[in-house]
């Protein structure tokens, strides 16, 4: 995609086992600390805990030498096990294209999805929605075949109640 401008941010900072060599790690394949201008930076945190992100910025980095490098792998190798991390990406092309990410990981596992993956579900969600709607309508009104038309049923539901209540209107006597 000509054009194309992203932004990544880490929504929920994590936390490192040894923060000294995960920076050298990170500087190493040229990840540069608050370095804002383009490209993938990082932050520590007063708390100790890192943030990665930055304009254009993706988990994919290329060494000296022009050799794709995964982030992912490198933060997870050093996270602590009981820390999680969010990280989230938009971008854009000239109004045509809008993508968007958002990446939950752990020291073993992650997790993603993107916006068209959940435009997908929550379309498929409000379908299976309208179709239980139908379907309970559906089954709420009644045919109109003899055995099952409302004045039917009425009667059919009734008729217990006839034989079992005495109205008394036979017994009265009239006076004359």
């Amino acid at each position: 995609m000509a054009n194309y401008y992203s932004f990544m941010i880490t929504e929920r900072t994590f936390n490192v086992e040894d923060p000294a060599a995960f920076e050298k790690e990170l500087q190493q394949i040229g990840v540069a600390p608050d370095n804002w201008n383009q490209g993938l930076t990082y932050t520590k945190e007063p708390d100790g805990s890192f943030w990665v992100g930055g304009y254009d910025a993706d988990l994919l980095v290329q060494d000296s030498e022009c050799n794709e490098i995964e982030i992912l792998p490198i933060i997870q190798k050093h996270m602590r096990s009981d820390s999680i991390g969010v990280i989230k990406q938009v971008g854009y092309e000239k109004l045509r294209d809008v993508t968007g990410y958002v990446m939950v990981f752990s020291k073993t596992q992650v997790k993603s999805t993107d916006l068209d993956r959940m435009e997908l579900k929550l379309e498929e969600q409000l379908l299976l929605s309208r179709k239980r709607k139908f379907k309970l309508l559906s089954e709420s009104v009644p045919t109109t075949n003899s055995k099952s038309d409302p004045a039917s049923q009425l009667s059919q539901s009734l008729s217990p109640l006839k034989a079992s209540v005495n109205l008394g209107h036979n017994n009265v006597k009239r006076k004359s």
